[in-house]
């Protein structure tokens, strides 16, 4: 079922990176994916902000605390300087 799974994704992504088409609206739109995937399940699975929710946890661990304000910083700094 796994592999079933994998080769299903698998031809989606292969079609959205050769023809370049939109990966997410190919998934939503397969028939094999939609018999099985309910598609408030795809959707939850598409979002962003889900995926994305921790990632500055994630690098303030990597790098330190201090990182992410320095960066932060810079690009602030940066945003300021093209405004002039």
């Amino acid at each position: 079922m796994r592999e079933d799974a994998y080769g299903i994704v698998q031809r989606n992504a292969m079609r959205a990176w050769k023809e370049q088409l939109n990966f997410r609206q190919l998934v939503m739109e397969d028939p094999d994916i939609a018999g099985r995937v309910s598609e408030a399940n795809l959707e939850y699975a598409f979002d962003l902000n889900r995926q994305l929710r921790n990632v500055n946890k994630i690098m303030a661990r990597v790098f330190g605390k201090d990182a992410l304000r320095s960066s932060s910083a810079k690009r602030s700094g940066a945003a300021k300087k093209k405004r002039k």
